[in-house]
């Protein structure tokens, strides 16, 4: 896909994959719509004020978008419900705007939580997907079998399964680990590439021409 002159929604714009995938795209030369909940100065940005929960807004926001990328969600400290109403509900709203815009490419970020890892060694592509317990983890996943079913009406998706996303934003789970580390008298780089690195899998680029799943670690 050619980037430069087309148009992407970034939900969860104002979070800290959303605001670097933005930050990314417009470098690109798209042109970037952040579907933000309340009034926010977003540079660069066209700020598109919405709710993934809703429909109403859904659609008039992906209106024109050749790309969807969907980093919005509620994450553990949610109760049950309302991650299962933003995470599961909010995405197949969010796949229906993006189906009826027909987009060209649907980028969903969801995460390792989805798989039930019990009694299995190794977790890949193949693990069975949460059905009960974790309540973000089971959220996410309904998710994505919304996703797929999605791509079994002809949109073109990407699943982002990251397992640890590091660095620096106030609405980064991992930020005061990140600041730890960072502000160590003996850091150890190696030690976490050596962590992390096994959970990277790209086999082709996020905006390619085949449904893929890939396990990313760290965004800058």
């Amino acid at each position: 896909m050619e980037l430069p002159g087309k148009v992407a929604l970034i939900t969860g714009a104002t979070g800290f994959v959303g605001s670097r995938t933005a930050r990314r795209l417009v470098q690109e030369g798209m042109h970037v719509r952040g579907l933000v909940r309340r009034p926010v100065d977003l540079p660069d940005l066209e700020s598109y004020l919405g709710d993934i929960t809703d429909a109403a807004t859904m659609a008039p926001a992906a209106a024109g978008a050749h790309v969807v990328v969907h980093c919005g969600a509620v994450l553990r400290r949610a109760t049950r419900e309302e991650a299962m109403w933003v995470n599961a509900e909010g995405t197949r709203i969010v796949l229906e705007a993006a189906l009826q815009a027909g987009c060209e490419r649907f980028i969903h970020l969801s995460t390792v939580s989805v798989h039930a890892v019990d009694g299995h060694d190794v977790v890949d592509e193949a693990t069975p997907l949460r059905q009960a317990g974790d309540a973000y983890g089971e959220s996410k996943a309904l998710a994505e079998q919304a996703v797929w079913a999605a791509a079994a009406k002809g949109l073109q998706v990407t699943v982002l399964r990251p397992p640890a996303i590091l660095g620096v934003a106030p609405t980064a789970a991992r930020s005061e680990n990140r600041r730890s580390y960072t502000k160590s008298a003996t850091p150890q780089p190696t030690l976490w590439r050596r962590l992390f690195s096994s959970f990277i899998l790209m086999p082709r680029s996020p905006l390619g021409h085949q449904p893929m799943m890939v396990f990313i670690t760290t965004v800058r």
